[in-house]
């Protein structure tokens, strides 16, 4: 099954390797069979999702059918991406992102998603998305099993960083960080380059780490500042879940 996919995707197993952030090693043994796909940590099975756009579901039970959409916006200007085709349309106005799919239903998304309002604070709400209505002229690619993710297709960092954020404001990750203390430490991640990144404790912004530029560590820090108190809110549920 694995193999099909590769050959589908026309990526040799080094190259996918290296996308994926995996050791060619392990990937090597599921290849050749020497280690079944169905012993694979969760954690090496993601990551090769993502590096073929296909679901953890479909490499775990080797249904090839099953296919992986992603959803990301830029703006209020939403795009799905199903198989190598764009859809495009304009969300609200006040929409900064997206936080999380709640649930799908008769190939509608409902989803939490963050908005901005007039005092330019950022907010949590459900919204939802018709596929159908996306997708006319292409309602057969709905037809298929499929899932849908955050984010965008070959870039599994940051599908794996905008999957485990606390919440994303200004173009940046903000993520939870251990350090071995009590504190609430975040890490926040410049998601159009994946390097760039602060560590700062959120009860007084003091920052721990940082390899932003001086202009990228004050936005960091103001975004955090602004939405401080849905920050720690989520951290919190985080941490007791």
């Amino acid at each position: 099954m694995l193999n099909e996919i590769i050959d589908q995707n026309n990526i040799t197993t080094y190259t996918l390797a290296k996308k994926a952030g995996i050791p060619y090693s392990t990937l090597s043994d599921i290849v050749s069979g020497k280690t079944d796909i169905q012993d694979v940590s969760a954690t090496v099975l993601y990551k090769l999702s993502q590096g073929l756009g296909v679901s953890m579901e479909a490499l775990y039970l080797g249904n090839s059918e099953q296919r992986t959409y992603y959803i990301s916006n830029t703006g209020r200007m939403v795009t799905v991406y199903a198989d190598r085709m764009e859809f495009t349309y304009q969300g609200p106005r006040n929409l900064v992102g997206f936080r999380n799919i709640r649930s799908m239903k008769n190939n509608v998304l409902y989803i939490d998603s963050y908005f901005r309002d007039e005092n330019g604070r950022i907010y949590v709400e459900e919204d939802y998305i018709d596929l159908m209505d996306v997708m006319t002229g292409h309602e057969e690619l709905l037809t298929y099993p499929y899932d849908i993710i955050l984010g965008i297709p070959g870039e599994s960092k940051t599908s794996y960083l905008i999957d485990n954020s606390l919440m994303v404001s200004d173009g940046m990750a903000i993520t939870l960080s251990d350090n071995g203390t009590k504190d609430t430490i975040l890490e926040v991640v410049n998601l159009k380059r994946n390097k760039e990144k602060l560590m700062l404790r959120l009860n007084d912004y003091a920052l721990l780490y940082s390899n932003m530029s001086k202009n990228m560590e004050k936005r960091a820090i103001e975004s955090v500042k602004r939405n401080h108190a849905l920050i720690a809110e989520e951290a919190m549920e985080r941490k007791h879940a």
